[in-house]
This record gives C-alpha cells, structure tokens and sequence, in this order.
C-alpha cells in the first residue's frame, strides 16, 4: 500500500488525513453567511462614522482556500476581512480608526447574540462566535494605490492583495497549486496541534509557509 494515500485520495470517500482537516460545506456555508451579515452591517455603519467609500476584501486562508477544521471544541476556523477606508491617512490616528471599528462591533454584538468581541489585536479587531468561527477585521486606509494598515502603533504598509497574488502565482500547473494548498493545510493542522494557546502559532504558521514556497 502506498502510504501516501493516507494522506490524499482522489476518492471523496476514502478516510484520509486531508478528508478529516477539510470543513464541511455545511459549516462552510453558515459561516459565509455571518460574514455576509456582518459585511452588510459595517458597511452602513462605517460609511456614516468616517464619511467616506467603504471597501471590503476578504484575505486568509480563506480567500486562499486553505481554511481548516478546528482541532479541538476550544478552537475556532478564522475568517478575515479586510475593511478599506478611502482616506489619507494624515487625516486620522491609527488607533482612533481601530477603536471607532471596534465600537461599531459592539453595536452589531448588541443585536447579535450569537457573537462577541475578541481581544483587541495590535492589527485588528475581531468578532468570536459560538459556532466554532471568529471573523477578524484588519482595517486599511487607501487612496490610490498606496495602501496602510491600523495598528495600535499607527499606520504601516501592509498589502495582503501582493501576498495572495504570490500564494495563486506560486505554482502555475494546477495541480501543483492543488498539492501546495494540501501541504499547507497539514503545516497548520501540525502547527495547531504543536502550538496550541499560543501566540507564536500565527508567526509559526507563517514562517513554514514561506519557507515551502521558497525551496
């Protein structure tokens, strides 16, 4: 027996390693649709609080379809998505931004009892909810083509469009794009299990990644 196919099979019903990390379409799509909900409510909400276009651009593993179950009932799949504010960033502090999002957060919190605030981040804000799902909101100032990134620490360059633009080009034959996504997936269920409750997962997660893509 090939070993490998403990890990893959093109048979949809054979129990593999990669069968038991992907989520189901089920879960898949509730999550999809808190995140629409979500979209729609800050979309309104922000364009009144900042008075300007408001954009929206998912990112993460699930933009790049990698997304994987959660490894125990303690944990949680991510969605991210990235709100564009069209401003120049000498217009507002970076922090005060962050704070304003996170405010518009507990107005949809209090008609939404299914979720509740994270932590705040030093990049983001973000929404947890009961259903094994957090959804994290990194918030971006444009104008142009210049683009920064919230942080605590003030604006700073960040452009996740260049980062997935890398992960889509890296590999041009399909299948080796497909095989790319598998391997990745497993870095992170590895990763999950190695790093669990830590701060270090996220930068690990990373790091293993760029390393694949650079051998």
């Amino acid at each position: 027996m090939d070993s490998s196919t403990l890990l893959y099979s093109q048979n949809k019903e054979s129990n593999t390693l990669h069968s038991r990390l992907i989520i189901s379409e089920a879960v898949l799509k509730k999550g999809v649709s808190k995140k629409d909900e979500l979209v729609d409510f800050l979309r309104e909400e922000l364009r009144e609080t900042f008075d300007c276009e408001v954009r929206f651009w998912l990112q993460g593993s699930y933009k790049s379809h990698t997304l994987i179950k959660p490894s125990d009932k303690y944990s949680s799949y991510d969605i991210d998505i990235g709100v564009y504010l069209s401003f120049e960033t000498e217009e507002a502090d970076a922090s005060q931004v962050k704070l304003a999002v996170k405010e518009a957060l507990e107005s949809f919190c209090k008609i939404n009892d299914e979720c509740e605030l994270q932590q705040s981040k030093n990049a983001c804000e973000g929404l947890k909810y009961k259903q094994l799902l957090t959804i994290d909101i990194p918030v971006y100032a444009f104008s142009g083509t210049d683009i920064k990134l919230a942080t605590d620490d003030g604006w700073v360059d960040s452009d996740p469009k260049s980062i997935q633009d890398y992960l889509t080009n890296a590999f041009e034959n399909p299948a080796d794009r497909a095989n790319m996504k598998r391997v990745i997936r497993y870095l992170k269920a590895w990763i999950n299990v190695k790093w669990s409750g830590t701060d270090y997962k996220k930068y690990r997660h990373w790091q293993l990644i760029f390393s694949l893509l650079t051998i």
